[in-house]
C-alpha cells in the first residue's frame, strides 16, 4: 500500500507535533503538583473539543452544554486557586 507524498508529510508532521506536546506534558507536570494539573488538562480537552465541534463541524451547542463549560471552568478554578 503506498500513500501519496502529501499523506506521508501530514504522518510525520503530525507525528512530530504529538512529541513536542509529549515533551511539553512531562515538562508541566515535573514543575506543576499532578493533583492540579490533571484536571486543568481534563477541563481544557472538554471545552476545547466542544469549540472544535461548533467551529469546524457546526454543531449545535446548547444551553446545557455551555452549562456545563462554564461549571468545567470554575471547577479547574477552584481548583488552582486553593478556595478548598
Amino acid at each position: 500500500m503506498t500513500l501519496p507524498s502529501s499523506s506521508w508529510l501530514l504522518i510525520f508532521a503530525g507525528l512530530g507535533l504529538y512529541a513536542i506536546s509529549f515533551g511539553l506534558t512531562i515538562k508541566i507536570f515535573s514543575v506543576n503538583e499532578f493533583s492540579r494539573t490533571v484536571p486543568a488538562f481534563i477541563g481544557i480537552s472538554i471545552v476545547s473539543s466542544l469549540l472544535l465541534a461548533l467551529f469546524f463541524f457546526e454543531e449545535k451547542i446548547s444551553l446545557g452544554l455551555i452549562f456545563g463549560s462554564v461549571l468545567i471552568i470554575a471547577g479547574v478554578w477552584v481548583i488552582h486557586t486553593k478556595i478548598i
